[in-house]
C-alpha cells in the first residue's frame, strides 16, 4: 500500500507551477493538505492570481488532494520554535496519518524526523515519479530545470546529486 503524503507549501507551489501534481496519485494512496497550508497556497494564491493556486484547487475538486483539519495540535513541540502554524500542522498530520511529511523546509524536516516521521520534499516526489515510471528521467530533469527557473532554490551540489540519481 502506498503511504499517505502530507504536503507543505513549497512542494505544492513549485510542483503546481509546472503542472506535475496530477501525477501524484500514481505514487501515493492519500495526498493531504492541512487546512492551514490550503489557506496559504490556494486562498492567498488565488487572491494574488497565482496560476498554481487554481490548478491545486482543481486537483482538490478532482479528489487527488484532500484538505484536512488537524484535530489535535501537537503540544509536544516547544512554543519557541520559529515555525508557522502550517508547518506545525504538516508535522502533526503526518504523525496522525502515519504518513510522510512532504516539505523542503529543513527545520520542519528535522522536527519531523525527531518525532519519527518520514520526510520527503520536492526532489523526493520527482524521484518517486521516475522510480514508479510515471515520468521518464529526461522529463524529471526538464521539470527540475523548470522549477528552478520558477524560483525554487537548489544548490549546485544538490542539482548534481539529483542528476546522478537519475
Amino acid at each position: 500500500m502506498k503511504e499517505p503524503h502530507i504536503f507543505d507549501s513549497t512542494p505544492l507551489i513549485y510542483l503546481g507551477k509546472v503542472g506535475i501534481l496530477s501525477k501524484i496519485k500514481e505514487i501515493s494512496s492519500r495526498n493531504s493538505i492541512p487546512h492551514s497550508v490550503f489557506q496559504e497556497v490556494v486562498v492567498i494564491g488565488k487572491d494574488k492570481n497565482e496560476p498554481e493556486a487554481f490548478h491545486i484547487e482543481e486537483l482538490i475538486q478532482k479528489g487527488i488532494f484532500q484538505i484536512c483539519k488537524v484535530k489535535e495540535k501537537m503540544e509536544s513541540l516547544p512554543k519557541n520554535l520559529h515555525i508557522s502554524l502550517a508547518d506545525r500542522d504538516v508535522v502533526t498530520l503526518a504523525m496522525q496519518l502515519k504518513g510522510r511529511a512532504i516539505t523542503d523546509d529543513e527545520m520542519v524536516r528535522s522536527i519531523a524526523k525527531m518525532k519519527g516521521i518520514k520526510v520527503g520534499g520536492t526532489v523526493y516526489i520527482l524521484l518517486k515519479l521516475v522510480e514508479s515510471q510515471v515520468i521518464s528521467k529526461s522529463q524529471c530533469k526538464e521539470v527540475l530545470d523548470k522549477i528552478i527557473h520558477q524560483g525554487w532554490y537548489c544548490s549546485a551540489q544538490l542539482y548534481s546529486d539529483i542528476l546522478q540519481k537519475l
